[in-house]
């Protein structure tokens, strides 16, 4: 005779196992389509990064020749790429958080990278930032009053014009970068 018992028994659990099988199944292909989403934006980032470091390696040839125009170029496009990187970084790959805070420390050291590459165009041709709007540290080698009551600082490339005497060596200035008349190449910043 069939133990009929039994048999529940054994339909029961294979029912059972089937059931956990189907939910792990569903499991498992949420988890492929969430990876494959999440893969596409952190993707993006990575193409980002090798972009910002061949241009961060053709800083190098640049900076040796010092073709400060081309450097200018290259950090231009930087800003550029790591504004929409950071953009997806924060809005599209928080799906992977730590990729998310890697991504983020690396976009905040281009930041950093292109203050530093700016700072350095900015000592050696000053006159590629006639026009724009700069915050600067700034390093005076002499200043004298002049005639209208304002006082004129120069570190022999740039000359900032201030309100008022200069009580420190180094000033943390703001403005826009205009050509000097009295000095070929040379720029003046009326501080803000």
């Amino acid at each position: 005779m069939v133990n009929l018992s039994f048999l529940i028994q054994k339909l029961k659990i294979k029912i059972w196992f089937s059931k956990i099988f189907e939910n792990t199944e569903f499991i498992l292909k949420c988890f492929l389509f969430y990876m494959a989403f999440a893969g596409i934006f952190s993707f993006s980032c990575f193409i980002f990064e090798e972009q910002q470091q061949i241009l961060v390696f053709s800083n190098f040839p640049s900076q040796d020749t010092r073709r400060y125009d081309l450097l200018k170029e290259n950090c231009e496009m930087l800003e550029q790429s790591n504004r929409v990187a950071k953009f997806v970084n924060k809005w599209f790959v928080w799906m992977l958080p730590p990729q998310q805070i890697a991504y983020r420390y690396y976009f905040e050291s281009i930041d950093q990278y292109i203050v530093n590459i700016e700072g350095l165009i900015l000592a050696n041709d000053p006159s590629l930032f006639i026009g724009e709007h700069i915050t600067m540290a700034f390093r005076y080698n002499s200043f004298k009053k002049a005639k209208n009551g304002l006082w004129i600082a120069s570190n022999g490339k740039v000359k900032v014009v201030l309100s008022q005497e200069p009580t420190t060596k180094s000033l943390k200035l703001s403005g826009v970068l205009r050509p000097d008349p009295d000095r070929a190449g040379g720029v003046i910043l009326v501080a803000e």
